[in-house]
């Protein structure tokens, strides 16, 4: 495609303007909603759940990514390098766009993050956008877009500490820091966690087959092999209000996770670096009561070094590709964003450009057998693509209690450099989505939206030799509809929603003739389901939020459903908030059955605890006592990637001033 002529595309928009008698005005972002998620609109006609400050410290959650696990539609697990990610309605992590701070954070190779090094205690809310999320967000969004929020200054200065330990020599600590004043404000949070590793259940069989020391993961219970870790995190914000109608934020974020990574398909390896930091600058200005302006630029770095490690132990077959990897990426982009509120309707727009570049290179290349064939350094790989995203969306009062949303967005895709692999081609694509939501009573909502999502290959499966990357992948493509039902009522709230996906282009691992692996486009699937939940107040002191998830997903070509999606997923999380100062949360999670590699993988129940107690030792000082207890049953289970975690135990101290 010709790229002069493709770039016309990004000023051909689709508007809706209906006449009507009142104003909508987008809600004014805080400084670290900046971007899209802040403006309520987007959520009148999609799903969206969120976690706030204060419940994820009320749950005993080890990271961001065991949190988003207790969401409708969202599904946590282990991946094979002692990581954690998401799939949202079926769809996994690269085809969901996870920000911090409406940053993309993400390693450019896979594209994808790993959740399990984002600590909660710096965190003000996770808002998960599902479905038809705003097209201003860009590609790479079928299954929605995940926002985790740090928290920010505030004034009176406020300063806590938490120090934890746990079985494994699991120990924690972390450190907050707040304050305001005038016109500039300031946050500052560190996290330190460190561990021997995951110790496997009670109940875990060494001898099993599928899971014990004979099988690939080569488990003899106790602690599991290669999986101990270091994770380190700082976050910090700075903002800074010269008036009214001004707003600027700077946000920095870093993480350092030295970690093991447990036996996956024979393979021993050890993150010996791991390190990614990122900055963003954000600005806004209100032009007018009817304009508004935003714009922000961002960077984020991403080193790691991945070493062979099977030689310490005494093994006769493993995979063994290299000595040693090196990582070196880096994202980079800029985005502008304009509102403006007329009588009876918004209309929002947005332009964003974003460059990313994966370098590449191993120390002794070897075959899957451990045979070197290429001694020392191989040559510095490299690829690099660009992607731009613009768009407009029109949210529109069509009468007293039917609200409209009708937008169109283009996200283009430029392939730069391949590392002398043929390159693939331009590509680019028109995404239109439409939305109504429709007020039935005072509190009651029923909402509906459609739209074109569309997700852009990864280097990885454009580019791997060992993994098959083909460049002449199809970018995928999803018509996403939902039409659900809010409730509003005076002790908390409730809804239901049908989703459908229909995926085109699906691009997945098989094998060729040759028994080698390739990515293919290998054309379509189905995934729908249901989505149900209620949130509320029982009486003063009790606290209830119960969900269920259906999910179907079926692969059409193949005719099977696709690997690692439960059809059935549940949660019921109680607490209760003693007269005397404690605090007593469970959170009880049931997984069903679910396929992976040709066979059924069997449902789980899980039960973890969090007990905290209060004390007021003085006026300023605020002291907390806690003990979280995760898999309180021992239960013995897994997803498709090893055995997971058995008991685990963590108490500490939190003073606040």
């Amino acid at each position: 495609m010709n790229r002069n002529l493709s770039l016309h595309h990004f000023f051909v928009f689709l508007l809706l303007i209906s006449p009507a008698s009142k104003i909508i005005y987008a809600a004014d972002a805080e400084l670290n909603e900046i971007i899209v998620y802040g403006q309520r609109p987007e959520y009148a006609t999609v799903t969206v759940s969120e976690l706030s400050s204060q419940e994820l410290k009320k749950g005993a959650y080890p990271s961001v990514a065991e949190a988003l696990d207790t969401l409708t539609g969202v599904d946590s697990r282990s991946v094979n390098k002692n990581e954690k990610q998401v799939s949202i309605r079926g769809f996994s992590q690269n085809g969901i766009k996870v920000l911090i701070n409406g940053v993309p954070a993400y390693e450019g190779y896979f594209g994808s993050l790993d959740l399990g090094s984002l600590p909660v205690e710096s965190v003000e809310k996770i808002v998960v956008t599902k479905g038809a999320s705003s097209l201003l967000y860009g590609a790479n969004t079928m299954g929605g877009v995940v926002n985790i929020i740090t928290k920010k200054g505030s004034s009176p200065a406020k300063i806590s500490f938490s120090a934890a330990a746990g079985n494994d020599n699991t120990q924690d600590y972390s450190l907050n820091y707040s304050a305001g004043f005038k016109k500039l404000n300031y946050y500052i949070g560190m996290d330190r966690r460190t561990s021997d590793g995951i110790r496997l259940s009670g109940k875990f069989d060494k001898d099993d087959p599928l899971m014990g020391k004979d099988s690939s993961y080569r488990e003899n219970g106790g602690t599991r092999e290669l999986s101990d870790y270091q994770r380190h995190s700082l976050h910090a914000n700075l903002g800074f209000i010269p008036d009214d109608d001004t707003k600027l934020s700077l946000f920095f974020d870093y993480f350092n996770n030295k970690r093991g990574c447990p036996v996956f398909s024979d393979r021993y390896w050890r993150f010996t670096d791991w390190r990614q930091w990122q900055v963003h600058l954000a600005a806004e200005k209100r032009i007018s009561s009817l304009l508004k302006v935003t714009g922000r630029t961002f960077y984020v770095d991403h080193y790691d070094e991945l070493e062979d490690v099977s030689e310490e132990w005494d093994l006769t077959t493993v995979q063994s590709w290299f000595d040693r990897s090196q990582y070196l990426d880096f994202s980079a982009g800029a985005g502008l964003s304009t509102d403006i509120s007329l009588s009876g309707w918004l209309i929002r727009s947005g332009l964003t450009y974003q460059k990313d570049r994966h370098k590449e290179k191993e120390y002794n290349s070897k075959n899957k057998n451990g045979k070197i064939i290429h001694q020392g350094w191989s040559d510095e790989q490299t690829y690099e693509a660009d992607s731009l995203t613009s768009g407009v969306e029109n949210y529109v009062i069509l009468m007293e209690r039917l609200t409209g949303y009708l937008g169109c967005g283009y996200d283009h895709f430029y392939p730069v450099r391949s590392a002398g692999q043929p390159a693939p081609a331009d590509t680019g694509a028109l995404n239109p989505q439409a939305g109504l939501s429709f007020t039935m009573a005072p509190g009651t909502e029923l909402f509906s939206s459609i739209g074109k999502k569309i997700r852009f290959p990864r280097m990885k499966e454009l580019y791997s030799q060992r993994a098959g990357g083909n460049p002449d992948l199809r970018p995928e493509n999803t018509i996403a509809f939902e039409i659900g039902l809010k409730q509003k009522f005076l002790s908390g709230t409730a809804f239901l929603s049908f989703f459908n996906n229909e995926v085109s282009d699906l691009i997945q691992s098989t094998r060729d003739s040759g028994n080698n692996s390739v990515y293919l486009n290998i054309g379509k699937a189905r995934l729908y389901g249901t989505e149900a939940g209620i949130n509320s107040r029982i009486i003063k002191r009790i606290g209830a939020r119960l969900d269920y998830t259906y999910l179907y997903t079926w692969d059409r070509v193949n005719k099977k459903e696709l690997d690692q999606q439960p059809r059935h997923k549940a949660g019921l999380s109680l607490s209760y908030n003693f007269p005397f100062g404690l605090f007593l949360a469970g959170q009880y999670r049931y997984t069903g059955e679910q396929r992976s590699s040709g066979r059924l993988v069997p449902e789980y129940h899980l039960l973890d605890i969090k007990l905290t107690q209060s004390f007021s030792v003085t006026r300023p000082l605020r002291t907390e006592i806690f003990l979280a207890i995760n898999n309180i049953m021992d239960i013995n289970y897994e997803e498709g990637n090893g055995p997971q975690a058995g008991r685990s135990l963590l108490s500490g101290l939190t003073m606040a001033f």
